[in-house]
């Protein structure tokens, strides 16, 4: 997930799974920060999932009035935090439209 995504979840059981490979910076203040946001398409409810090798980090809820965020902070000050998350978009309920969503990231640790 180095570029914006635009693709849609069509048929009922689709499930996209994108991984996100995060570099380690030099951030004096410990503030490094990754921003993952997904905008679904009018008619439709998605779930954005961030998962790393011990499950699910955080989620959010995205209608196409309110895109979902997830924010993840470095996890350790002065030591190397390059990881690779998963990031999962799933439809919420059983409403389905054929337009893209737009999933999108940026920042990094």
């Amino acid at each position: 997930l180095d570029q914006p995504v635009s693709a849609n979840v069509v048929p009922a059981d689709d499930v996209d799974t994108y991984p996100m490979e995060i570099d380690d910076h030099l951030h004096l203040l410990c503030d490094g920060r990754v921003e993952v946001m997904l905008e679904a398409p009018p008619g439709m409810v998605l779930s954005l999932e961030v998962h790393d090798e011990e499950g699910l980090v955080e989620s959010a809820t995205s209608t196409a009035e309110s895109p979902a965020v997830v924010t993840l902070t470095e996890a350790q000050c002065g030591s190397d935090d390059a990881t690779t998350f998963d990031v999962v978009v799933r439809p919420v309920g059983s409403d389905r439209v054929a337009g893209d969503y737009l999933l999108t990231r940026t920042g990094s640790f």
